[in-house]
């Protein structure tokens, strides 16, 4: 595939997984920001340049600060060459395991450069800002031990308040935006009197920041997070560099965004779903209301007791993963376990009909609004209503 003229590829079908083994090394290649190579008009933002980044990347949201480096390592030796790391995951201290871990495939020959690995980390909204984003990026490239990542995430489009508002975060996902706004806004926690249009300028020069990383090589794409419609429009409006390489968001069958997804294809911005498999952060509660766990569900079930045969047997998780791929978007499945590490990658060897995804996807009207939505459940600002 040619890196400058490459197009946007639909996900590789089952037919191709000889020439595009998850295990391989640079597996299933998909070009982000690709066929933007002309030059913008004057009074248009300019476009990144083609970036290549594996289909399927090992996640590493709540591996642990004592199993981070070693899940990481044993991800490198099963083949994976796409990391999701982020500053804040494990209180701060995941990226520097990352950062070993890598070290530790470089000396043992798992991986040939540098450059064999796409690394992806996301700055953290207690430093939004031009030059909080700066000292963040330069805080992540230190842990991590390089000079570059290949893919730098703004993580939230909302901000981090300098002290917990007082009310509980079941109150707060009880009440309306606007009795939020009456009453002790959250807003006035990011710094003092800060208001939504005063974020939206907080966060066009965080992108200005992540602009000028791209610009100086360290970071070969930048992208955002959890970023709404609203979100994605509104930082538009000041970008010199546009569009975001990728909006990693969470996705599943129970939450699947489809307007949002569709919006982003639109528009160039690969979508990355997180949470394909229904997150970490369900509670029984939660999962009672919804029918049940989405491994559990009744149709992701009998799909993939249909397509298991003698020869190969097509898990649940794998059929999750392959209904997002074949919605076009990235995984980034996390597993501390060996066997579910091949399992997570072995997604290019079979296909979902499209009657499957249609019966998978429809396990959304299970949900009511926003009650899919399984991650960021005592999150104050989870409601991302704002612009």
């Amino acid at each position: 595939m040619s890196q400058s003229n490459a197009a946007f590829q639909s996900v590789p079908a089952a037919s191709d997984a000889t020439s595009l083994l998850c295990c391989a090394p640079l597996p299933n290649l998909l070009p982000i920001n690709a066929s933007r190579g002309q030059a913008a008009p004057p009074d248009q933002p300019a476009a990144q340049s083609t970036v290549l980044m594996p289909w399927v990347g090992y996640g590493t949201y709540r591996l642990g600060h004592k199993h981070a480096r070693a899940a990481v390592l044993a991800a490198l030796q099963t083949g994976y060459r796409h990391i999701d790391t982020a500053f804040i995951y494990g209180g701060q201290t995941t990226e520097l395991q990352v950062g070993k871990a890598i070290a530790d495939a470089l000396q043992q020959g798992i991986v040939a450069s540098r450059e064999e690995i796409f690394v992806t980390t996301k700055q953290w909204r207690e430093y939004h800002g031009y030059e909080q984003s700066t000292k963040c990026l330069d805080l992540s490239l230190e842990r991590l031990g390089l000079d570059y990542v290949d893919c730098w995430m703004m993580h939230w489009p909302g901000p981090c308040w300098e002290h917990k508002p007082p009310q509980s975060p079941e109150n707060h996902d009880n009440q309306s935006q606007q009795t939020l706004e009456q009453n002790d806004s959250p807003w006035a926690h990011a710094k003092a009197g800060m208001g939504q249009s005063e974020m939206a300028q907080l966060r066009s020069e965080t992108w200005r920041a992540m602009e000028d990383a791209y610009r100086c090589g360290k970071a070969r794409s930048i992208a955002v997070s959890n970023f709404t419609i609203q979100h994605l429009q509104t930082l538009k409006q000041t970008a010199t560099l546009w569009p975001p390489a990728v909006n990693q968001i969470e996705c599943h069958p129970y939450y699947p965004q489809s307007e949002l997804v569709e919006y982003c294809q639109r528009e160039g911005i690969v979508v990355q779903a997180y949470a394909s498999l229904g997150g970490q952060d369900g509670t029984k509660a939660k999962w009672k209301k919804l029918g049940g766990k989405l491994m559990e569900s009744a149709p992701v079930v009998d799909i993939s007791k249909r397509l298991s045969t003698a020869q190969r047997t097509v898990t649940p998780g794998q059929v999750l993963l392959r209904w997002a791929l074949q919605r076009n978007c990235v995984i980034v499945p996390k597993t501390a376990s060996l066997t579910r590490m091949s399992e997570n990658a072995r997604v290019f060897d079979f296909e979902l009909s499209q009657q499957d995804i249609l019966q998978i996807t429809k396990l959304e009207d299970n949900a009511v609004g926003d009650e899919g939505r399984l991650c960021w459940r005592t999150e104050p600002l989870r409601m991302l209503n704002f612009s």
